[in-house]
């Protein structure tokens, strides 16, 4: 697996979130914040996907961290679109079982990537 992935993943996060700032608009709170996470992710994940580190200030940041905060704000965005469709239902369904479940399981990954992958192999990855 290339880094190249990562950044193809968050522009189609960043066109994602405008698509759904044009369909739904900004007037609930959750479907804003869902997209502003939305785009901060596909953002991050660009900046991940592309540089092996940048400084910010004193501290050196390596290309793991923006993509382990990206897949963790994805993951964030995918909860809250989800969970704001299941309680609009009438009834708990499949869908907001496995939007939930996604959205754990990506936090989960996103927080192991900004750790230093201990739970993943980052050699394979670069």
């Amino acid at each position: 697996m290339k880094k190249m992935y990562f950044a193809l993943l968050g522009g189609i996060c960043v066109i994602l979130a405008g698509a759904f700032g044009v369909r739904f608009g900004f007037d609930e709170l959750h479907v804003a914040a869902a997209v502003l996470a939305l785009f901060v992710a596909g953002d991050l994940l660009v900046i991940g996907g592309l540089r092996d580190r940048s400084s910010l200030g004193s501290w050196n940041v390596q290309w793991y961290h923006f993509v382990g905060a990206g897949a963790t704000l994805l993951g964030v965005a995918l909860g809250v679109f989800s969970v704001s469709e299941g309680l609009q239902s009438a009834s708990l369904s499949a869908s907001l079982f496995l939007g939930v479940t996604s959205s754990i399981i990506a936090i989960l990954i996103g927080v192991d990537f900004a750790r230093g992958g201990r739970l993943h192999d980052l050699h394979s990855v670069e």
